[in-house]
């Protein structure tokens, strides 16, 4: 029997996506998968990459008369970043905010969702990195945090991200805010 070569049998554009479905001759038959590559423009030269760069990292520095309001869960068992958001804002007995909240930090990936107190204290240092960043103090910040459970915070990765994000920091941002968060 001779060893065919794996071969794509269709490929797929979509924008800056491209996707191919390989064919590949086992034992057993013919077995398809499919990879995907982002296309880019590099200088004059088009290139592909199987990095989509999607940011996991958002960052929003609110103006000083800005208001904030939260609407949390009633569960006994809520995440890290929803614990520490309720003491930022210190609510007060009629609902409304006791402290200013000046800035907001959303990580994606990882929702900090059932890690004790590890996750508490990777909340609170993230809190405290922009807060250092940006020239406020720590409860002047509300932590948010979405994706997979009972996985530890990569805190390294994100405290070293912030300084990327306040550089990045823009008024016109929000086509990339919202990228970021889906």
């Amino acid at each position: 029997m001779s060893k065919s070569v794996n071969r794509p049998v269709q490929e797929i554009r979509h924008g800056h996506i491209k996707a191919l479905v390989w064919a590949n001759d086992t034992s057993n038959g013919t077995r398809f998968n499919v990879t995907l590559a982002r296309i880019y423009k590099d200088g004059e030269e088009w290139k592909e990459t199987s990095s989509f760069g999607r940011d996991d990292l958002l960052l929003m520095r609110l103006a000083p008369t800005a208001t904030v309001a939260g609407v949390f869960t009633r569960n006994r068992f809520c995440a890290a970043p929803v614990q520490v958001c309720r003491e930022h804002l210190g609510l007060t007995g009629n609902g409304k905010p006791a402290k200013a909240v000046r800035a907001l930090v959303v990580n994606t990936g990882n929702a900090n969702a059932g890690t004790g107190e590890p996750g508490l204290r990777d909340a609170r240092a993230t809190c405290a990195g922009l807060a250092a960043l940006l020239g406020c103090a720590p409860h002047e910040v509300l932590p948010f945090s979405t994706g997979v459970i009972m996985e530890p915070l990569p805190i390294e990765r994100l405290l070293a991200g912030l300084p990327r994000g306040v550089a990045a920091l823009a008024a016109n941002a929000w086509p990339l805010a919202a990228q970021t968060i889906m």
